[in-house]
């Protein structure tokens, strides 16, 4: 065993012994015996640039995700509103979605039946589900830009 195989070894014990551990992360509190583990956490917390919930303390990797935990945790902001029935939303695609309900809009169409879906993940869903056995297809891509799906069969060699 070499010297800092021991040093990793020594450090991994503190861990299950019960040791203190004296070193906290300033981000969110976590404890950690050796200085090391507290400085690879650390890293995980966005490089060095966290960005912290001023209410909760909570942190996150990317400023989008910050503002998307404030809005939906700590306001009652919900600024996307349903023309119909007046029901709100805190994201735009999410009352996009929802409006569909109402305009029966269903712009995503099964190839194999007449089946149509409002959203992509629906459909891709129900090609797996009831067309790949019978048809012995492998879904290959779900192109986000519009509702085009690549199959192919698989190899029998």
């Amino acid at each position: 065993m070499t010297c800092n195989q021991w040093a990793n070894m020594q450090r991994h014990e503190k861990t299950h012994a019960g040791g203190t551990k004296p070193f906290s992360c300033k981000i969110c509190n976590r404890k950690f015996s050796d200085s090391k583990e507290l400085e690879l956490h650390q890293a995980g917390h966005g490089g060095g640039r966290p960005r912290v919930c001023e209410y909760c303390s909570k942190s996150f990797r990317k400023p989008s995700e910050l503002r998307q935990h404030l809005q939906r945790s700590h306001t009652n902001e919900r600024p996307y509103h349903c023309e119909f029935c007046n029901k709100a939303f805190f994201v735009a695609h999410d009352l996009k979605q929802h409006v569909m309900t109402h305009t029966g809009e269903r712009p995503h169409e099964c190839q194999f039946c007449d089946r149509t879906f409002t959203q992509r993940g629906n459909l891709k869903r129900h090609i797996e589900h009831h067309h790949k056995l019978q048809d012995n297809l492998i879904v290959e891509e779900v192109n986000m830009e519009d509702t085009l799906i690549q199959f192919s069969h698989p190899n029998n060699n």
